[in-house]
């Protein structure tokens, strides 16, 4: 895909349309099936979503005594929130993914599972999907759970906490990552019913008979925000709204109208949901904790950059475990245009400037669906070639469509 910059424009204004918030529709289809409800999705969802619900309609449908494979492609919200799901089912499922997402770690979820009861085993390598799994009664009343390396570990033994037959008390080793996707599972708990107690880093889920509400259903996705938010920081004019966005989301990454404040573009409500306007910025030096947030690291990173503001972000350990390695996949990709971004384990940093760029640039989104968002901004200021380009499918389908208002993309109609 080659994006270059349109000839001219002085401004941008303009309605976007986003997705459903992922987070929240994963963990209500979940809770609904804990119910043997399914929701009703739409096209309009992304694949993650239709991924997790496919496999969830395929575990319901399943007759006692068959052995079900689920695949869940690409999905690390599906594998986590299903091997929980899964472990309390009538039946024997093998879940599996993509190569990658079989790289990915699974073992604290699992030896927590196993911990209560679960009967969960490896079917290739200790720690990592595929897994086959037993459905059975599961009686124990209290987990420890290491919470470093990703909250959806603690979400998906809160989800199942509930129906359990003495709720659960778990307990979180070591500082949470991305705590707030933890407050946001609890939030959504609450809405259908659940009384959820968490003291210091102990949670207490009773026993509990949900009161099933879907009131935030339709909300539209916060993190699938911040790529505009960073268009429009990068264009320096204008303003856009977003139809059926809540500025008092429970969702995380509602933050990221905070974080764009240092990079001159300020929220307001508007009547159909929120608008932001750019209004310019003043510091010369950037400093973002994005420990909660790690989703807005690269459309705030390629922001900055491309802008050559020097800037520091915190809270990136968890990025080599993503779709990609996105500490090393930004690192590499901003370097091929100029902009020297340093990495340590926790962290990112740019002292500004830019040296020559590689001539004619082809920039590798990693099959990432943010990685290719964030780094198709890029094609705003100069002409770039991004591969992997139908990522983006993951989590916002109708992106390229939208994005191809602000600039110039060949090919457009052949996009996936």
């Amino acid at each position: 895909m080659i994006i270059e910059p349109l000839s001219s424009y002085s401004s941008v204004k303009g309605v976007i349309e986003l997705p459903y918030s992922k987070s929240i529709r994963a963990r209500l289809l979940i809770i609904n099936a804990l119910n043997d409800k399914l929701l009703d999705i739409d096209e309009k969802d992304c694949r993650d979503i239709k991924i997790l619900h496919a496999a969830l309609k395929q575990i319901l449908e399943t007759k006692s005594g068959e052995v079900v494979t689920v695949d869940v492609q690409d999905s690390g919200t599906a594998l986590r929130f299903l091997t929980a799901f899964c472990a309390l089912r009538p039946g024997e499922f093998v879940i599996t993914g993509t190569d990658r997402l079989c790289m990915r770690p699974i073992d604290p979820l699992v030896d927590a599972l196993k911990h209560i009861g679960a009967n969960i085993n490896y079917t290739d390598k200790y720690g990592f999907a595929p897994l086959r799994i037993k459905g059975c009664k599961i009686k124990g009343t209290e987990v420890s759970i290491s919470a470093i390396m990703s909250s959806q570990f603690v979400s998906a033994l809160m989800l199942i906490a509930p129906v359990l037959p003495h709720g659960l008390v778990i307990n979180m080793l070591g500082k949470p990552v991305s705590a707030s996707y933890i407050k946001l599972t609890t939030y959504v708990l609450k809405q259908c019913g659940v009384d959820v107690q968490i003291v210091d880093r102990v949670i207490t889920i009773p026993r509990s008979t949900f009161r099933l509400s879907n009131t935030l259903w339709y909300e539209r996705d916060w993190s699938s925000a911040a790529v505009w938010y960073s268009m429009l920081s990068i264009i320096e004019d204008g303003s856009l709204v977003f139809n059926g966005l809540n500025n008092f989301s429970p969702q995380p990454d509602v933050q990221i109208s905070s974080y764009f404040e240092q990079l001159g573009v300020k929220t307001l409500e508007h009547k159909q949901g929120v608008e932001i306007q750019y209004v310019g910025y003043e510091k010369p030096y950037l400093f973002f904790d994005c420990i909660n947030n790690p989703d807005a690291i690269m459309p705030i990173a390629v922001a900055a950059a491309v802008k050559e503001i020097p800037f520091e972000i915190q809270g990136a350990n968890t990025l080599s475990a993503k779709e990609s390695n996105r500490t090393m996949a930004l690192v590499s990709e901003l370097a091929k245009c100029g902009y020297d971004v340093k990495s340590r384990v926790d962290s990112l940093r740019y002292i500004g400037g830019r040296f020559p760029m590689q001539e004619n640039v082809t920039l590798n989104a990693y099959n990432d669906h943010r990685m290719a968002m964030s780094l198709a901004l890029i094609g705003l200021r100069q002409k770039i070639v991004l591969d992997g380009q139908n990522s983006v499918v993951k989590s916002y389908p109708n992106f390229w469509k939208v994005f191809n208002s602000f600039c110039k993309i060949s090919d457009i109609n052949d996009i996936e």
